[in-house]
């Protein structure tokens, strides 16, 4: 199974219902890939950081900006209410 989607089944047990956008989107509906550790989805639920904390959810401060990473080292960008390139969430 490709990486992507074995990380994105995971993070849906981890979270419960996400709608995947970017890489692993375009790969679940193309079947092209491209090299990419970064997952990207949405949420409706909003999900604190003490909840993401709780399920070994890593959240660091690199380059001045803070990143989020699975328990399994790949990183994400959680997307909830706020829109997304202009599509509301």
């Amino acid at each position: 199974m490709h990486p992507l989607i074995r990380e994105a089944l995971d993070i849906t047990q981890d979270l419960g219902p996400v709608t995947f956008v970017g890489a692993v989107a375009v790969f679940l509906h193309t079947k092209n890939t491209r090299e990419s550790r970064d997952l990207d989805f949405a949420i409706a639920k909003q999900i604190t950081r003490e909840e993401l904390l709780d399920k070994k959810y890593k959240i660091v401060t690199e380059g001045g900006k803070e990143k989020t990473y699975t328990p399994r080292g790949f990183k994400i960008d959680i997307y909830s209410g706020r829109p997304l390139n202009r599509i509301p969430i």
